[in-house]
């Protein structure tokens, strides 16, 4: 059976989550999934509980979503969720250390 997707915009989350305060509220009433909810609030800068706040705070530290899931006994798929769309606004490069030795490298010898 095909179901339409649901297009929800992240001002529709924000607006959702000011009467909800809880992720299923939002999630319930959108017909998205807390999953979807969550990483919308995470790239606004919505703190939703202490468990998003200390993910961010080592993520924050350049820990790796798996040392922060083993750190914190969580699924690494929890942390992805909890992690916004927008990772430099975190204060973590966009490009991992291996990444810019590459471009370094290309750059050096014009590749």
């Amino acid at each position: 059976m095909y179901r339409p997707i649901k297009i929800v915009s992240d001002d529709m989350i924000l607006s959702s989550w000011d009467s909800h305060k809880t992720l299923g509220g939002v999630a319930h009433e959108l017909g998205i999934s807390c999953g979807r909810v969550a990483k919308a609030l995470s790239s606004a800068g919505v703190i939703i509980n202490d468990t998003h706040k200390k993910i961010l705070e080592l993520y924050a530290e350049t820990k790796s979503v798996n040392e922060i899931a083993a750190f914190l006994k969580l699924n690494p798929q929890v942390i992805q969720t909890y992690l916004p769309r927008i990772r430099p606004a975190y204060g973590k490069p966009s490009r991992t250390t291996n990444a810019l030795r590459i471009a370094k490298h290309r750059a050096r010898n014009k590749f």
